[in-house]
């Protein structure tokens, strides 16, 4: 343990990961991730529900090859992906390449936007919009894993989803009682972040998406928060329209993207 926390102490190591030290420590100790320890590189496979997140901690790029092994071994019973979020497109570059070289693929590309002054305002209802509730649990749960990627998507746990519910952190919207549109928002370090958003095919237009963009503000509402004029974060997949129409209704890219890979079975 002592060589892990010397590897993660290391500030001028390169890596993928964006969580913090001691979530990393409680990660290896609660046996929730493999890990391998190569020529002072460290590399962690955390255990997701149907698959595994690769994350590396390495002195210089070309280190990751050494996880060639590791990864082999444990993509015979897992999935396995690999997120690399960066500004720098030479980072993005070098990493891909070797990437490639480990047998990722490219799977899909997100875009980060910050809200802003909505360009297309329009009055607005403002119950409307829902805060979930513990009886909304279980059709969530249906709803998230019917339609979302859990490769790529953050799907919370039923557990999570309690505690998020208690935070006031998920907006809901039904129409004749069906679930129509899902929001996950999670208020940290004084920023507001969108961690998930769903809206059902059938009101994926223009015309919904302008009335759907305006939640901020009621969900603003009713944090007990003095900032409102606070602006959000969220990630939009660049193939998706709604990446242009966010940007039509005020929203703009903040230059951060997040690439995810996915590990090619040998043979396959």
């Amino acid at each position: 343990m002592d060589e892990i926390k010397s590897i993660l102490s290391n500030r001028k190591n390169l890596t993928n990961s964006f969580n913090y030290y001691n979530e990393i420590i409680n990660w290896i100790e609660s046996n929730q991730v493999y890990f391998q320890i190569i020529n002072n590189c460290l590399f962690l496979l955390l255990k997701k529900d149907k698959f595994c997140k690769f994350y590396y901690f390495i002195e210089k790029y070309s280190d990751v090859i050494l996880a060639n092994d590791f990864l082999l071994t444990h993509s015979k019973k897992h999935k396995i992906s690999m997120e690399i979020t960066t500004k720098e497109p030479k980072s993005l570059e070098i990493i891909s390449s070797f990437a490639k070289e480990l047998n990722f693929s490219y799977y899909s590309e997100f875009a980060r936007l910050i809200s802003g002054e909505n360009n297309l305002k329009k009055d607005k209802i403002k119950n409307d919009f829902l805060l979930a509730k513990e009886e909304d649990i279980n059709i969530l749960l249906e709803t998230m894993y019917q339609e979302f990627d859990p490769i790529i998507d953050d799907i919370p746990s039923e557990k999570e989803l309690m505690t998020l519910i208690k935070n006031k952190s998920i907006i809901i919207k039904y129409e004749q009682n069906k679930l129509i549109f899902i929001q996950i928002f999670e208020y940290k370090f004084s920023s507001l972040y969108s961690r998930m958003t769903w809206i059902s095919k059938k009101f994926r237009k223009p015309k919904y998406t302008i009335d759907i963009y305006s939640e901020i503000d009621s969900y603003l509402e009713s944090l007990n928060i003095g900032n409102k004029g606070i602006r959000a974060y969220y990630w939009v997949d660049i193939t998706n329209r709604n990446f242009l129409i966010g940007q039509k209704l005020g929203s703009k890219p903040d230059g951060l993207r997040c690439i995810t890979f996915l590990y090619n079975k040998i043979g396959e």
